[in-house]
């Protein structure tokens, strides 16, 4: 679900700030990802940044992620406090003097969050032959936050060349490959359910793009609908996001 928050979400950086991010495009989209605790009532009771997260935005973040209200997580249909993590997509824009204007513009909810991702180095031959793949892997999240490798797998690559489809085995192996080597060193932020850490499934995709960005690559390569981790014991439900109050507005 993705939430647009319409107050307190407008903050004009420092001189300072800006000068840090000179290099910056005109108009440039970030996303964060936040792990909050939430009680019994679906109230945030705290809200904590993962990553690398400048410091000129990050109270910002901090205030929008304890804002979001949600429905509680329930073991055996009681709710209960837990804790989960939410995705905030920023956008920066030039105010036109050397300052940005930074703007919280949507909160999803209950997304996978990476609390350290190893990157997925592009396969050399691939990448010099102009290929790219999407590749969706399931994985099995375990209570620590480190992947089951044993109960986890590729879901489907999809391969293409030059911008063309592609079906060469040898080309699509590499990528599954490279994907796999990752995972194995991937952590995520755990979802904890009155007090006790999860193990969990979720679908994660992973995008390979010969050029600087998949604008035009005939790849979808975009997260799945069930994107969201699901928990291994069906008697629990995760906290999520409630609805928009009346006069909000949902993103699409």
């Amino acid at each position: 679900m993705e939430l647009r928050l319409a107050s307190c979400l407008l903050l004009l950086l420092s001189p300072l700030a800006a000068a840090a991010r000179e290099d910056a495009p005109p108009a440039k989209v970030e996303y964060y990802s936040a792990y909050v605790s939430v009680d019994a009532t679906g109230r945030v009771t705290g809200a904590e940044m993962l990553g690398d997260v400048p410091r000129a935005v990050r109270k910002l973040l901090q205030d929008t992620a304890r804002k979001v209200e949600f429905e509680p997580a329930r073991k055996g249909g009681v709710a209960v406090p837990s804790r989960t993590s939410l995705t905030l997509k920023m956008s920066l824009e030039q105010a036109g003097n050397g300052d940005y204007f930074a703007r919280v513009e949507g909160v999803d909810g209950g997304s996978v969050a990476f609390d350290k991702r190893r990157r997925v180095p592009f396969p050399g031959i691939a990448a010099s032959a102009g290929y790219g793949a999407g590749v969706l892997a399931e994985l099995a999240i375990r209570p620590d936050g480190r992947v089951d490798m044993a109960a986890s797998h590729i879901e489907r690559v999809d391969l293409a060349r030059h911008g063309k489809p592609s079906d060469d085995a040898a080309r699509r192996e590499s990528f599954e490959k490279a994907v796999l080597r990752a995972m194995a060193k991937w952590t995520f932020a755990v979802e904890e359910v009155d007090g006790q850490p999860l193990a969990t499934r979720v679908r994660v995709p992973v995008s390979f793009c010969p050029q600087a960005s998949c604008a035009g690559w005939p790849i979808d390569v975009s997260a799945p609908d069930d994107a969201r981790p699901a928990p291994q014991d069906a008697d629990v439900q995760l906290a999520k996001p409630r609805e928009p109050a009346p006069g909000g507005v949902q993103a699409p």
